[in-house]
């Protein structure tokens, strides 16, 4: 049992040894942060943003079943659609209800 997991750990430690070797470091290894352009985020608001054609009001439940997106892209898209004014909040915590401005 003890052998199984001490191969993979000597391989490991070996793999370590060539990178460092060749002069990578762990800053190297790292990824750079994810950037979101703006088509990417479109593609998320743009769904939402075209319900309040046909829906007056929309809680962020309804949003979520009438586009499919999970929750948190939901939320995502209803944050960036109240930071650049094209929907409203109405009602608090659970009462919140969105409205296109």
């Amino acid at each position: 049992m003890g052998t199984n997991r001490a191969k993979p750990c000597e391989q490991a430690i070996e793999r370590l040894g060539q990178l460092l070797a060749m002069g990578i470091t762990r800053a190297h290894l790292q990824m750079e942060p994810r950037n979101i352009s703006v088509n990417q985020a479109n593609e998320t608001t743009d769904p939402v943003l075209n319900l309040f054609e046909h829906h007056k009001e929309l809680s962020r439940p309804e949003i979520v079943e009438l586009t499919n997106l999970s929750q948190g892209k939901a939320y995502r898209a209803i944050k960036n659609l109240l930071k650049t004014k094209k929907i409203i909040s109405v009602g608090q915590a659970r009462a919140t209800r969105y409205r296109r401005t």
